[in-house]
C-alpha cells in the first residue's frame, strides 16, 4: 500500500477494528491482500491501491449487506 500514504500496518489496523465481527486480512503475496469474513474470502485487493479507508468501508458495507440479507430486505 505504498500509494495514497498507506502502509501494510494501517491495512491490518483497519481490519483489526472489525475482527470481532469475523473479518481477517491475509497477505498471500507482496502485491495483494485478501479480505475474509467468517472464513470466506470476500475480496482480493491490490496493496498499492488499497487504503485503510477502503478496507474499513468495505467491512462496513459487507456487514450492512449481510444483515439486510438475513432480515430479508
Amino acid at each position: 500500500m505504498s500509494n495514497n500514504g498507506g502502509s501494510q500496518g494501517s491495512a491490518y489496523e483497519a481490519v483489526k477494528a472489525y475482527s470481532k465481527y469475523g473479518f481477517k486480512l491475509v497477505e498471500p503475496d507482496k502485491k495483494s491482500f485478501e479480505l475474509y469474513y467468517q472464513g470466506r474470502r470476500i475480496a482480493v485487493l491490490n496493496q498499492e491501491r488499497t487504503t485503510a479507508q477502503v478496507i474499513m468501508e468495505g467491512c462496513q458495507n459487507y456487514l450492512v449487506n449481510v444483515h439486510k440479507s438475513a432480515l430479508g430486505l
